[in-house]
């Protein structure tokens, strides 16, 4: 019933899932990884599902997280549980769940039972390109492209958490940021991603976590310098395939960025990394200068998000005329050298040479933008949420 195999030789994480593979003869296929455990009836009840239903390529479950002493620990986003009941959903809507959310809800290779045959490529390859860092999430789109997936409510496998574990390292994040690029680049060939707002909803999640993976690497350049070449090149050679978000900043930031680091990725990172900030500041003074003008501007939001923003500003040169803010305590009173007035002054146009530009420092997003809009603030530059597309990049 069990068959050991022992390699010769160490031939890595992807080597052996391949390995493994290869020498299974089973009509079904369930990793389990050494540090997880199965539930007794974890294969039985999945297997079930296979006999009932010829359609089913894929079946999952929810998994619990366990640490070093087997205790359970609270969930996290990628674990938690999708729905309270078992579920039988079209491989593709599960599948634009996953790209949709940046997050491996299908979960890991112990959690997983598949039929052989469906897998029609080797496991981790997704569109001819093996992945680095997500091998199950690339196993799992061609899996859900070809038939039904069944989620059960029940743990059945158990995820073990623990510091120890290789997916922990900037260089695997790095090179986990690449596959979903090209996972979500290329799963519109299979019929992912149909709708546009899917597809740009995982475009700009894409888009910040590249911006904050570059904040990491560039204030603390010491973690990536004995691997920049490798894991910097390969996420540099995916962002490539990124289309641009509109006239995101963000997204003309990293174009420079990868630019800049796919020349300079070989020299030492430290100098490289300077280099980057520079440039990435100095990007910054350009875009809000031309965006803004000799136009008066205004923050929305009298707390830390707003101190934020006037802090950006500062940093390029421009001074806010005064804060704006809902609270009545807070009105007439100065904060970090400017006043904070009540949201009425802004409708008062007559005390400005030229409207001015509000920069939104508040969580409460939609609803200013709806009040701003009210107000008659429609047009380009009228109002600005300068950590839109992700904090990391206003802080390098």
């Amino acid at each position: 019933m069990i068959s050991y195999h022992k390699n010769t030789e160490d031939i890595g994480m992807i080597g052996n899932f391949h390995k493994c593979y290869e020498l299974a003869n089973g009509e079904y296929i369930n990793y389990l990884m050494d540090d997880d455990l199965f539930h007794p009836e974890k294969i039985y009840r999945m297997l079930n599902h296979f006999i009932k239903d010829a359609a089913v390529s894929l079946v999952t479950s929810y998994r619990q997280l366990i640490d070093d002493q087997n205790e359970r620990i609270v969930d996290r986003e990628h674990n938690r549980r999708m729905f309270d009941v078992d579920t039988v959903m079209s491989g593709m809507e599960l599948g634009d769940i996953l790209l949709r959310d940046l997050c491996n809800c299908v979960g890991e290779p112990t959690t997983v039972l598949f039929r052989k045959y469906d897998l029609l490529d080797k496991f981790g390859v997704y569109r001819g390109k093996q992945a680095s860092n997500n091998i199950d999430v690339a196993s799992w789109l061609n899996l859900l492209k070809v038939g039904k997936a069944v989620y059960i409510s029940s743990p059945l496998s158990f995820s073990r958490v623990h510091t120890g574990q290789e997916s922990n390292n900037l260089r695997n994040k790095l090179y986990g940021v690449a596959d979903w690029i090209n996972h979500v680049v290329n799963s519109r060939s299979d019929g992912f991603l149909k709708e546009d707002k899917d597809y740009c909803k995982s475009l700009s999640k894409l888009h910040a976590i590249i911006s904050w993976l570059f904040a990491i690497m560039l204030n603390n350049a010491h973690l990536i310098s004995d691997y920049a070449d490798e894991s910097l090149r390969d996420l540099c050679a995916s962002c490539r395939l990124l289309p641009p978000i509109g006239e995101s900043l963000l997204s003309k930031a990293i174009s420079q960025m990868l630019s800049v680091c796919e020349k300079e990725a070989s020299l030492d990172f430290d100098v490289s990394a300077g280099r980057i900030r520079n440039y990435l500041r100095e990007y910054r003074r350009i875009y809000l200068s031309d965006l803004l003008g000799r136009r008066p501007v205004f923050i929305w939001g009298a707390g830390s998000h707003g101190v934020k923003s006037l802090e950006v500003l500062r940093t390029v040169g421009i001074e806010a005329l005064g804060f704006v803010d809902k609270d009545r305590r807070k009105w007439w009173n100065k904060l970090k050298g400017i006043t904070i007035y009540p949201e009425v002054i802004l409708k008062q146009n007559e005390l400005f040479p030229t409207r001015p530009c509000i920069i939104i420092g508040s969580s409460y997003v939609d609803e200013i933008k709806l009040e701003l809009l009210e107000m008659g603030y429609v047009n380009k530059g009228d109002v600005l949420n300068i950590f839109e597309n992700g904090d990391a990049l206003w802080l390098i």
